[in-house]
């Protein structure tokens, strides 16, 4: 009867791969506390390991939505369209953190003379990446500050375009948002899908991840940048990109370093077709919650039951040391994309270290992050449409070495070149997304 305990036990079991049960736990929850926010969160968010559907997926959030209460900006004292911005960013995760890697590329390449940044940490173990946002703007600590004292200090800051970089993941702020503190309230990078509230004016998004169309699935407006959603932080201290370890070894070994609950039913079903049918191939499953024995063992039979050697995985679990972390992808020749759910820092990790990824391209935002990446490096060779275009591909790709041998070399040198590495470019493109909102407020 504890609802506490109900959720944390719904995110063990998702964590640990059991994403229908811990659904299931969440739904429990709020069938006797429908206000309960932890178990809000998190059915919102663990819907988007198992489901494809973009119209069952905005359903669930529009309803969250419909039951909060929510104020309108209540108006604005300078409303010149062409004066610089105050823009405030809102997130739990301005720490070590897989969003970090996308946001600080944002937030630290603004153009001072347009921009004026400010950052609401919700966060309450600071660590040497929040020092470099903390100097890149006007700092303010909100952890543990009512909903109603968050806006009264976002209205006092005067901000103008007020940023989400969470959506329903742990520690948002969207009671903050709810309560309409700034004329402009857009959602980015945090959350692949809308977030349900009517008072948030726009999401980021590109024509990948949100092709035409896609604005039935959002009660936001759709904001498309022009170069693609993301702008990645590569790692400084990277290892250097080794050759392809099937030249030395004789095998493909095929990869994922993706969380645990992204590997689907639907996922290894895919991969254990790809490893039977390139027999000697061996597949190299990282994520942290296989550390545990428990976890490792089931994910090994679940492969088990699809007809594959249990000894042909290689399940291990977490680095604490980066460069540990990245140096593990001299031991992989592929990468495969999770599915419905895709990788984004995990994807881009791999092409730094010159790992070409294989990616499903679905419906849903979560499921159209993969292909936005890889169309944005130029790679949509890569970018497949279904179940068995993925499977084919990868079975294409083991088998042609001098090909795995040549991108491999060539991969970081195509990221950093690409606008998916370009932060002041970036910067300029979501500014422009700003001011047209901006200037869309004061026309009102």
């Amino acid at each position: 009867g504890n609802a506490a305990a109900l959720v944390n036990l719904g995110v063990a079991e998702v964590e640990t791969g059991n994403v229908t049960s811990g659904f299931a736990r969440f739904e429990a929850v709020l069938t006797q506390d429908s206000a309960n926010a932890d178990a809000t969160d998190n059915r919102l968010f663990s819907a988007h390991y198992i489901s494809d559907d973009p119209q069952a997926l905005v359903k669930l959030h529009r309803t969250w939505g419909q039951g909060l209460p929510e104020l309108a900006f209540d108006g604005h004292e300078n409303t010149d369209p062409d004066r610089p911005l105050r823009v405030g960013y809102v997130s739990p995760d301005f720490r070590r953190h897989s969003v970090a890697f996308f946001s600080e590329p944002l937030i630290v390449g603004h153009d001072r003379k347009q921009v004026e940044v400010f950052c609401y940490a919700n966060l309450s173990a600071p660590d040497t990446v929040t020092a470099r946002f903390r100097a890149a703007s006007q700092w303010r600590e909100i952890a543990g500050l009512s909903a109603e004292a968050v806006a009264a200090m976002i209205r006092a800051d005067r901000i103008d375009v007020l940023v989400d970089l969470a959506g329903h993941t742990h520690g948002n702020r969207l009671d903050v948002f709810a309560l309409g503190p700034a004329p402009v309230q857009v959602t980015a990078l945090g959350y692949p899908d809308t977030t349900g509230l009517s008072a948030m004016t726009a999401r980021l998004c590109d024509a990948v991840t949100d092709p035409p169309g896609a604005e039935a699935y959002a009660t936001e407006k759709l904001v498309r940048l022009p170069k693609g959603l993301h702008c990645y932080a590569a790692p400084v201290d990277a290892p250097a990109v080794a050759p392809p370890p099937c030249l030395t070894k004789g095998f493909v070994t095929f990869g994922s370093f993706n969380k645990r609950a992204k590997i689907s039913e639907a996922t290894v079903a895919m991969w254990a077709d790809i490893l039977k049918a390139v027999p000697t191939a061996r597949l190299l499953i990282k994520a942290k919650a296989l550390t545990e024995a428990e976890t490792k063992t089931a994910l090994t039979a679940e492969f088990v039951r699809h007809g594959v050697d249990g000894a042909r995985l290689d399940v291990r679990g977490w680095s604490p040391a980066d460069a540990d972390h990245l140096g593990l992808y001299n031991d992989v020749d592929i990468a495969l994309d999770t599915y419905p759910y895709n990788g984004t820092t995990t994807t881009c990790e791999a092409l730094w270290m010159g790992v070409p990824v294989i990616t499903r391209q679905g419906e849903t935002h979560a499921a159209r992050v993969g292909a936005s990446l890889l169309a944005t490096v130029g790679l949509r060779d890569l970018i497949c449409g279904g179940r068995d275009a993925y499977v084919a591909s990868a079975i294409r790709l083991a088998g042609d070495h001098k090909k795995l041998s040549t991108e491999r070399q060539a991969l970081r040198a195509r990221l950093q070149a690409s606008s998916l590495c370009d932060a002041k470019g970036y910067a300029r493109d979501v500014e422009a997304a700003y001011r047209a909102l901006w200037r869309a407020a004061c026309a009102r």
